[in-house]
């Protein structure tokens, strides 16, 4: 191909050569024009619809993932009969609202609400539709004595306790024995509990639990802390003092997480309780699961902190909202809780579960009775609240199923 005879000079000389061109409109009209092909063009233009769309999944996925947690939460926050959630509108924290005039529009007033029912009428069982409570034990009988064994809640997040009653001669771990064979987990909608799966024995000497675990049956962190929480509560609970793990005979068990451990002091667990419906609908009373660094250090501190504390992963707090406790004192071993004036109670299984988590707790704390004062009700469940009650022995007493 030869070389092309054009360059920059000759190009722009044969531009100059070329025909003037002019729009005979004016300058304002083919402004006009211009502006409204643009205007046209922009209304003519498909809105773009991912952000709409991406939201809404945005939505339905925090729903699904939030939603099981608002059920739980839901189902201990609305546990009160109707007659309840009415007068609770009309009352604040302190006390409540005095109805200027009594006879104002007594046309229109709302029928009497019913009268709670007596003690006596409570399921022991019963918690809500749905619902069942297995209330704790004050009083042991002379001939019995308490067994409460832990077993893993389904979502591995901690260890709940359940209770049994055996004859007063047992020995503690053939009690344990016939705790697991009395106690069924899955009717509660609990795991099976790791007892089972290990041989048990005592060191009467040293007053310690003698564990002895399979090689290799406990696997990954979550597995070691399932476990020795297991071990260490049900070991609490039973009086021991110490624990000894051994592996097929062998002093010591190297678990994955924390490492070989032939031995572990029993130690309290953190004080306060907390509650927790398994799947099954069972509603639990819990050992204080420890949230935060900062644990509170007397009872009136726990039980604020119970009342108050943020729910999550399972656990509810087991003093309602609705219920404010002025002040907690002591005098010859019996706390007094007092409640703030306006504080309304029923006799209903949710209070019957917040009177026992206060029972239960201010057994931690050394006291033999409580004493409640400023209750609007005299008796909750098999409780009267106008007398010392005796703190909780042990929680979720379980009856044997007998035919």
């Amino acid at each position: 191909m030869g070389q092309s005879k054009w360059n920059e000079e000759k190009i722009i000389q044969t531009l100059r050569e070329f025909p003037k061109v002019e729009d005979p409109k004016p300058k304002e009209e083919l402004f006009d024009q211009i502006q409204n092909r643009m205007e046209q063009k922009q209304k003519n233009k498909k809105p773009f619809r991912f952000m709409p769309v991406f939201a809404v999944a945005c939505v339905l996925a925090i729903a699904a993932i939030i939603s099981p947690t608002i059920m739980n939460s839901t189902l201990f926050d609305s546990k009160v009969p109707e007659s309840s959630q009415t007068d609770l509108q009309n009352s604040t924290k302190l006390a409540p609202e005095k109805n200027g005039d009594a006879n104002e529009n007594t046309e229109q007033a709302a029928p009497p609400a019913e009268e709670a029912p007596p003690a006596s009428e409570i399921g022991p069982m019963a918690y809500d539709e749905g619902i069942t409570y297995h209330p704790g034990i004050i009083e042991v009988p002379e001939e019995k004595q308490v067994i409460t064994v832990y077993y893993p809640d389904q979502e591995a997040m901690g260890v709940v306790p359940v209770s049994i009653l055996t004859d007063k001669e047992m020995n503690r771990v053939t009690g344990i024995e016939e705790a697991l064979d009395i106690i069924s987990a899955e009717e509660l909608g609990l795991s099976e509990s790791v007892l089972g799966d290990v041989k048990l024995s005592e060191n009467t000497p040293d007053n310690a639990l003698v564990v002895d675990i399979e090689p290799g049956s406990i696997q990954g962190s979550t597995g070691d802390r399932i476990f020795l929480d297991t071990v260490k509560n049900t070991a609490y609970q039973l009086g021991y003092d110490h624990i000894y793990f051994k592996s097929n005979g062998q002093d010591g068990y190297e678990f994955s997480h924390y490492g070989k451990m032939s031995s572990e002091t029993v130690k309290a667990p953190e004080k306060g309780v907390f509650s927790q419906i398994s799947s099954k609908g069972t509603l639990f009373l819990i050992n204080g699961i420890p949230l935060n660094n900062a644990q509170p250090e007397s009872l009136d501190e726990t039980l604020q902190w119970m009342g108050n504390v943020v729910e999550g992963f399972g656990y509810q707090a087991t003093i309602p909202k609705n219920v404010y406790i002025k002040n907690v004192t002591d005098e010859n071993n019996t706390a007094t809780v007092e409640f703030s004036e306006g504080t309304k109670l029923e006799n209903h299984t949710r209070y019957l579960a917040m009177i026992e988590s206060i029972l239960w707790t201010a057994s931690q704390f050394g006291y033999e009775h409580v004493q409640f004062k400023g209750a609007t009700i005299d008796q909750i469940g098999p409780y009267s609240l106008k007398e010392s009650i005796p703190v909780l022995k042990a929680p979720n007493l379980v009856e044997p199923i007998t035919e």
